[in-house]
């Protein structure tokens, strides 16, 4: 049986996306969109949005990206770390 899907318009960064997502994962893709508005926000401000240095929108989009996949990355290591010293502890 094939999983139920809920078409979703998600907007990000100004543009508007439609999607289709598992009907139990709306939140999680909606919480998603809203937290890569609020890096393109900080970033904007940061860059854009003052005198000078003026960042282009692409530069923010880029900063902003790898913003959130270091965060990922550290966050998966953390996870890998910590489940390796599960089995480590579980081991003796």
């Amino acid at each position: 049986m094939a999983k139920e899907t809920n078409r979703l318009n998600i907007h990000v960064g100004g543009c508007e996306f439609e999607v289709h997502v598992p009907k139990e994962k709306e939140q999680i893709y909606l919480m998603a969109a809203e937290y890569v508005d609020k890096k393109i926000d900080a970033y904007m401000d940061a860059f854009v949005r003052i005198p000078l240095p003026q960042k282009s929108m692409q530069e923010v989009l880029l900063m902003a990206m790898y913003d959130i996949a270091l965060g990922s990355i550290e966050t998966r290591q953390s996870l890998e770390n910590n489940s390796i010293l599960d089995k480590i502890k579980n081991t003796y």
